[in-house]
């Protein structure tokens, strides 16, 4: 075989459709990116809606009860409500509200740079119940 032999069997791609294939896939990967930081963003936010949700059934027997809410945000004071601090260093929980009235849970997402595994800054998720058992969850996403 001749080395013109081989250039006319040769089979391959040409640079020009190297490039084209790569150049697609970076506009996908471009495209993909950010919907999966919103997906895993989403995930979060639900985790601490669940979360605020555990602590306003728990505000709500405790005040059951003892005809009060815990407002304060010890850890002495979150340990009358769940029996183990959540295991969460993505969201920081704070209890608030009127402790003959009502109860206000709110979970504020933390930055990686302040302990979190992945940057749930943007994130609020916010919890009343009121004395008669009435139970709102408001979750903030920017």
């Amino acid at each position: 075989m001749t080395l013109s032999t081989l250039k006319k069997n040769a089979r391959g791609f040409t640079l020009l459709e190297l490039l084209i294939v790569v150049i697609i896939i970076g506009i996908l990967a471009a495209v993909a990116v950010p919907q999966f930081n919103k997906a895993v963003k989403k995930a979060r936010a639900a985790e601490a809606v669940s979360t605020v949700g555990s602590y306003l059934t728990s505000e709500f027997a405790y005040y059951q009860e003892n005809t009060l809410f815990v407002v304060a945000t010890t850890a002495a004071d979150k340990a009358k409500l769940l029996t183990t601090e959540p295991n969460n260093k993505n969201f920081v929980y704070t209890l608030s509200g009127t402790a003959a009235t009502n109860a206000q849970v709110v979970a504020a997402g933390q930055t990686i740079a302040a302990g979190a595994t992945v940057d749930c800054s943007g994130i609020t998720v916010t919890g009343t119940i009121d004395s008669t058992g009435i139970k709102t969850v408001v979750t903030t996403v920017t």
